[in-house]
């Protein structure tokens, strides 16, 4: 089970190396190593009693994620002239050649997809199953942290070095953006904002467990426990600076919000230790002000602009809506946005190729449609509730389900604007580290868990 836990880490911590996974290959080679892990996972699982006693907590996300998945597939086979895609009449009637009357318009873009979207689940199941232990489930968070530092580290250097590669590669885009081993700014930066959270959390519990009192406590603390709050600490800075260099808008503005509800939280939460409380959430607030202050000019200029693509992006918000409104109930296909969306395109957005809607939650209903998008998203509210619960509920470990709901905002509020948790290295991230807090967020009272 330690090897599987092992493997599972490194897996999770090197997705974003290859350009944040997210071509064939990669994302193809990352679902393959998961399928793996998931297979072996089950069989240790089964023997672990405590992994096995939690189970039964994710009926409900597991009954919502099944239908989903039901959907999609039904979405790639044959349903007939009445629910198929009208282009496959067409096609019919130019070639003469009968074909099958599928409801997405690319099956086997939606079969991808819907192996993403499988990988990404297998994370998050991974996650809750190996984090019963208050111990282990700190270390998943810890070692996220560290590496959201090697990435932000890299980030910088690159970025004060002329920006000119990622990797071994010659930069395409984003020239004058931080974007570490992404493509994009805007993914990258969610990917630090989740990595600042996680930081900010080990920073809080290491001085809870500090319990200085004195200025003679400090020099008593155990040098490795000092050791690791320097680290963190430098954690804090270096990731948040990267954060700011990458200018993006919507990342900032997610990460900050993400920020203040965990620090007011996690305030609010530490009984008998506000003052360590405090300090912590003093560190935070300063080494946001201090990178704000060394490098978030540009970021900040950019927040408060008019610019000429945040009217494209209403533009192309509303014709998302015109699509959606033609096939509300069924969608277009899982995972086919850029094809399906083509035909709704208008002089307002000119030429250029719009891929992605720029909006998680459109995307997801132009693909999917209303019904099925909105059973999806559900699974997330049963997680904020899962996670309030935990808040409120549990004696220790409420720093976790504290986390789980700030990352949560954080991601909802960036994917109105953007599409970071599309790419895969961001969501196989955020799965494992959602799937990490929801398992602390329950009472370990008979349930056999060894939270500590």
């Amino acid at each position: 089970m330690n090897a599987l836990r092992w493997a599972a880490v490194a897996l999770v911590i090197l997705a974003p190396l290859p350009l944040g996974s997210n071509h064939p290959e990669t994302w193809s080679l990352l679902s393959l190593l998961i399928g793996i892990l998931l297979l072996t996972g089950c069989g240790l699982i089964w023997r672990d009693a405590d992994a096995l006693s939690i189970q039964h907590r994710l009926i409900i996300p597991l009954a919502i994620f099944t239908a989903t998945v039901c959907f999609i597939i039904l979405q790639t086979v044959d349903v007939g002239p009445g629910l198929g895609n009208p282009i496959w009449q067409e096609i019919n009637a130019l070639t003469g050649r009968p074909v099958a009357d599928t409801i997405s318009v690319n099956p086997g873009n939606t079969i991808t997809a819907l192996m993403r979207l499988l990988a990404y689940a297998g994370v998050f199941w991974l996650a809750f199953s190996m984090a019963h232990d208050g111990a282990r489930a700190w270390q998943h968070i810890r070692y996220f942290a560290y590496a959201s530092l090697a990435f932000a580290v890299y980030g910088v250097i690159v970025y004060f070095a002329g920006n000119e590669t990622i990797l071994w590669f010659e930069k395409w885009a984003y020239f004058g953006d931080l974007t570490s081993t992404f493509v994009n700014r805007n993914s990258y930066a969610t990917f630090a904002g989740m990595g600042f959270l996680a930081a900010a959390a080990c920073v809080l519990r290491e001085l809870s467990h500090l319990k200085i009192t004195r200025v003679k406590d400090l020099t008593e603390t155990p040098p490795r426990r000092l050791k690791r709050l320097y680290v963190l600490s430098l954690t804090l800075l270096i990731t948040a600076t990267a954060l700011f260099l990458t200018h993006s808008r919507g990342g900032f503005s997610a990460t900050l919000a993400g920020s203040v509800l965990f620090i007011v939280g996690a305030v609010a939460l530490q009984r008998g230790q506000k003052l360590m409380a405090i300090a912590a959430a003093l560190l935070i607030l300063g080494v946001v002000a201090f990178t704000l202050t060394i490098s978030g000019d540009l970021t900040m200029e950019r927040l408060f602009a008019t610019r000429l693509d945040s009217s494209t992006r209403d533009d192309v918000y509303l014709l998302v809506l015109e699509g959606i409104n033609a096939s509300p109930m069924i969608g277009w296909g899982y995972g086919t946005f850029e094809e399906a969306f083509r035909p709704f395109y208008s002089y307002r957005i000119g030429l250029a190729n719009w891929s992605m809607a720029h909006n998680t939650y459109l995307e997801t209903a132009f693909e999917l449609g209303w019904p099925t998008a909105i059973l999806f998203f559900s699974i997330f509210l049963v997680f904020a509730v899962t996670l309030i619960s935990g808040i409120y509920k549990r004696r220790r470990q409420r720093l976790l389900p504290m986390l789980g709901l700030s990352l949560l905002l954080l991601s909802g509020l960036h994917a109105i604007v953007d599409f970071s948790h599309q790419i895969p290295a961001v969501a196989v991230s955020f799965a494992w580290l959602i799937g990490t807090c929801i398992a602390q967020s329950y009472s370990s009272a008979n349930a056999g868990s060894r939270a500590h």
